[in-house]
């Protein structure tokens, strides 16, 4: 029945791209706000399929606006707001793009990844002390789920991926990575145009950022996000562990 849940999906991310019909009966602000909830709405079910769907709801999402904008129910502003909306959930189809590839990968060699959880972190060999390493970081997909931990390694060229069994992590945890930084901060001319990158810390004594850490008897693997995320992937491993 795989190909009838794949056609739901698609009718569901079709449904979606039609959002901007309702400018027929709702126009302006009016439209803004609750196009602006339905699409973040959208967002939260498509994410739950696959980068396909994605790419179906963007394409559909700005053909749509297309012809209700040459039908004259439209205009300008909600235009550039919907195709800059179209070109977000493109890019969104790029990160679940790389998590379909290693669900793909998985399921082809038996592992239940249904039940699993899937999520986007930078990944380090080893634990990094220091913030300044972080910077060099490349993005990973974890899985974990079916008794183990599974996760894409970054190569030069190409990209491989790794399976931990359950009973090889001995510990795992959160960590947090702080430092302090300095009261006075010397604005770049950039900054005149652009958001600062630090506006959101200036007012904090100390920078951090948060790791999930995963031993085995050979080597410690470090993965880094938001703490959400990071507390995620932790819960996933706790219950596996206590369902043995």
């Amino acid at each position: 029945m795989k190909g009838v849940d794949d056609l739901k999906k698609r009718i569901i991310s079709i449904f979606f791209g039609l959002i901007p019909f309702i400018q027929f009966f709702l126009g302006g602000w009016i439209f803004f706000g609750v196009s602006l909830i339905l699409m973040i709405l959208s967002y939260f079910i498509i994410r739950k399929n696959s980068s396909l769907n994605f790419v179906v709801y963007a394409l559909v999402l700005i053909a749509s606006q297309i012809v209700v904008f040459m039908n004259g129910a439209s205009n300008i502003p909600l235009f550039v707001y919907t195709a800059i909306a179209s070109a977000l959930f493109l890019v969104a189809a790029s990160d679940e793009k790389v998590i379909d590839n290693l669900r793909k990968e998985l399921n082809q060699t038996g592992v239940k990844t249904k039940e699993g959880v899937f999520e986007l972190c930078f990944f380090g060999m080893g634990e990094i002390n220091d913030l300044e390493s972080l910077s060099g970081l490349k993005t990973t997909v974890v899985f974990i789920g079916d008794g183990r931990a599974a996760f894409t390694v970054p190569m030069p060229k190409s990209t491989i991926s790794r399976t931990i069994m359950l009973d090889d992590i001995i510990d795992y945890g959160v960590f947090r990575l702080a430092k302090k930084q300095s009261p006075i901060y010397y604005t770049k001319i950039s900054e005149m145009f652009l958001p600062a990158k630090r506006l959101r810390t200036l007012h904090k004594p100390e920078v951090e950022t948060y790791g999930l850490y995963i031993d085995t008897a050979d080597e410690r693997l470090s993965f880094y996000e938001e703490p959400k995320v990071l507390q995620k992937l932790e819960t996933a491993i706790k219950r596996l562990k206590e369902k043995k």
